[in-house]
């Protein structure tokens, strides 16, 4: 913060004479307090089974922020549906001066999501979890599974080496769990498979 400060100097010269004095002052951030640090995700769109972020801006009490490394943040997940809570720390990035959280939901639905510092609440964010989205682009023959956090081959198609899902090649089948690829006729013997479908008498 740059500060100006006029003073007049009244004495033997004539006239008297004005001077400009320039001066400067770094104000530093006092310690952190947890009630006026701010959390928010970073995108609105959390995806089960996918990194999501929540960025937390440190704050002293008189609502400076602190963008210097030191500090350490905890976000608690927590679910109806979850055995227990899912406990992530924050990471810092000397790059861009902030503190993330990355956290993943093992699946789609409604989460609470408390983010504390040094066991004093911050922020407390809700979540409604969405469903992968499966397209014929990034996952062709494929569909979100029950619990909405992969893309799975449908009927009919396998994971092939490229990761996407395809047809197997002809004297092959679908393994009983297609996404671990195809397999060979050879082993059921005198069973063909003319289209990668099925082997068959």
């Amino acid at each position: 913060m740059d500060l100006t400060e006029m003073i007049t100097i009244e004495g033997d010269t004539t006239p008297p004479s004005t001077w400009r004095v320039m001066s400067s002052m770094v104000v530093t951030p006092s310690l952190v307090s947890a009630g006026r640090c701010f959390a928010a995700l970073e995108d609105d769109n959390v995806v089960a089974g996918q990194n999501n972020a929540i960025v937390v801006t440190p704050k002293d009490q008189n609502g400076n922020v602190i963008d210097s490394f030191g500090l350490e943040f905890i976000a608690q997940v927590e679910g109806s549906s979850l055995d227990q809570p899912i406990s992530v720390t924050s990471s810092y990035s000397f790059d861009d001066l902030d503190y993330k959280i990355f956290f993943s939901v093992p699946f789609m639905g409604s989460f609470t999501i408390n983010v504390m510092l040094a066991n004093e609440q911050i922020q407390t964010i809700y979540i409604d979890a969405a469903s992968v989205i499966c397209d014929d682009i990034n996952s062709p023959n494929s569909s979100p599974n029950t619990v909405g956090n992969a893309c799975v081959c449908d009927d009919t198609f396998a994971r092939s080496e490229s990761g996407l899902c395809s047809r197997c090649p002809a004297g092959s089948q679908p393994k009983s769990n297609p996404e671990k690829g195809c397999e060979s006729c050879a082993l059921y013997p005198g069973t063909v498979s003319v289209f990668g479908l099925q082997c068959v008498q």
